[in-house]
């Protein structure tokens, strides 16, 4: 959904591969999932869309500031045509490093919080979060005691019904159940789609509810 900033995860090692095919099956992943947040997150509204932070891997392999900024050039050759450009934050105050500001945050993944990258990442992340207006927006205590409920029923869904008799019992009225379950799917809590074919299942659990699918065929 628009709400929340989406990490998009590269390994470094294959855009400085020698390989031509593997530097160019790694930007054709990047660019279907890029599209994919451009697909479900962009407002016509607003002609904006959610924030995107391009994270890449192995730096304990790819060591270099040189080998960092060539990979920053390429991922801006490749995508600042894109409508997603202006929304991919980008990776500054590099110069104390003794380089460049880039386009994404390479990052040696087995030190955690003890890489300085992460810990950078990490906090613009917060300050995007903290700075949205959907993070400030009110809503009824009641609205929360439904989420709790559900996300403490350990299913991995349940039928509207259901969900609408737990909302009754927190005081919200029935109406508002589509309001709560929009908000609470855009939040990334929950999947609900009000549609007629799809409405009258409330997700709790993904993953879980698709391995029961899965499982039942």
């Amino acid at each position: 959904t628009r709400y929340g900033v989406y990490t998009l995860v590269f390994n470094m090692e294959q855009l400085v591969s020698s390989d031509p095919a593997v530097r160019e099956s790694c930007l054709s992943t990047i660019s279907f999932w890029l599209n994919s947040i451009v697909v479900h997150t962009w407002n016509t509204e607003t002609e904006s869309m959610a924030p995107i932070v391009i994270v890449g891997t192995h730096k304990d392999i790819v060591k270099s500031v040189a080998q960092h900024e060539q990979i920053s050039r390429i991922l801006e050759e490749k995508f600042r045509s894109s409508v997603a450009w202006p929304w991919i934050q980008e990776n500054e105050d590099t110069e104390e490093e003794g380089g460049q500001n880039l386009c994404f945050f390479p990052v040696d993944n087995r030190k955690s919080r003890g890489d300085t990258t992460v810990v950078k990442m990490m906090k613009l992340i917060e300050d995007i979060i903290d700075k949205s207006d959907y993070v400030h927006l009110e809503r009824p205590l009641t609205w929360l005691q439904t989420m709790d409920r559900l996300t403490a029923c350990g299913k991995a869904y349940l039928p509207l019904v259901e969900v609408e008799a737990i909302a009754e019992e927190c005081d919200v009225p029935r109406s508002a159940v589509p309001s709560l379950l929009a908000f609470l799917h855009e939040m990334g809590i929950l999947m609900w789609h009000d549609d007629v074919s799809l409405r009258d299942v409330v997700i709790l659990d993904a993953v879980a509810y698709f391995c029961l699918l899965y499982t039942s065929d």
